[in-house]
């Protein structure tokens, strides 16, 4: 059982963790030796023992009203298995832009991974983002497209990463639903989420559902004005186009709060509207809506 902490104990393991975020915000593109000389500087600034580490960490576990869950247990994945989302970039105008967004999304990773290191200190080593940049085959390719390969890439993932000792699943995909964020969401990169690095004051992504099917439409599309939706047959704000934007920071948040597939509902927000942003003015790819006007 955890020793009691002090005050003087609670500010030390404090200070450590204010000094680790503070050093992963200072590193303004990603790079791994600076990332690791970074953490290993703030370890000598800012020593803590083991017992310490667990303790404090006990105590903000037990404080922490909804605490990152990405790490989940599922019965027939092995308990080393990778968690992290697939990255597809099918636009390949600008690789100066690509490259920012790379780096953004690892630099926002690591700073997110540091808040969480003392109560989960296996979330790093059991990270793997998946880049998805071969121009010969995503080069412009639709949501269809993506979502097939997507789903071919996650049967695979799911049998590399099947439990020792259980018996094949006998048809893969049926598991898939119930393996995770990873298997089921993707972040995609268009011309649009590329341009909102230099537009926005945070750059966003598309994050797509896997396994997403149109809705069935009984009624004629309606004749009022469509406004500026994306995707999708009706001027409803509610419709699932199947996916939406997110900034690019939210990528271990969303996997946090899509845990099961039927998360995917609590959280959609109909484009180009999203989270945190009602306005058409503001939501992404404004620029190009006011240049049609």
């Amino acid at each position: 059982m955890p020793r009691p902490l002090t005050d003087e104990d609670r500010a030390r393991a404090q200070a450590y963790l204010d000094a680790m975020q503070k050093a992963m915000a200072s590193i303004p593109e990603y790079d791994p030796d600076k990332v690791k000389a970074a953490l290993e500087e703030v370890a000598k600034a800012h020593p803590i023992d083991d017992e310490l580490r667990e303790a404090y960490s006990a105590e903000l576990e037990a404080k922490m009203a909804d605490p990152l869950t990405v790490l989940d247990e599922r019965s027939f994945l092995k308990p080393d298995a990778a968690w992290g989302l697939v990255v597809y970039r099918v636009s390949y105008s600008d690789d100066a832009a690509w490259d920012r967004m790379v780096s953004s999304l690892r630099q926002d990773i690591d700073s997110s991974l540091a808040k969480y290191q003392q109560l989960q200190p296996q979330l790093s080593s059991r990270h793997q983002l998946v880049l998805m940049d071969d121009k010969a085959k995503f080069q412009g390719a639709s949501l269809e497209t993506i979502r097939r390969h997507f789903t071919d890439w996650c049967v695979n993932e799911l049998r590399r990463n099947w439990r020792s000792g259980l018996a094949p699943a006998t048809d893969s995909t049926d598991y898939l639903e119930r393996a995770g964020p990873r298997y089921n969401f993707c972040f995609l990169v268009d011309d649009i989420c590329l341009e909102s690095l230099e537009k926005m004051d945070n750059p966003v992504v598309k994050l797509v559902s896997r396994d997403w099917t149109p809705d069935s439409q009984d009624d004629e599309p309606e004749e009022e004005e469509r406004l500026d939706w994306e995707g999708g047959e009706t001027n409803s704000e509610y419709e699932d186009v199947g996916w939406m934007y997110v900034n690019a920071y939210e990528y271990v948040d969303v996997q946090n709060q899509l845990r099961d597939g039927g998360d995917w509902a609590d959280m959609y927000v109909r484009p180009p509207l999203m989270r945190f942003e009602d306005d058409f003015d503001q939501a992404p790819g404004f620029w190009r809506r006011n240049a049609s006007k």
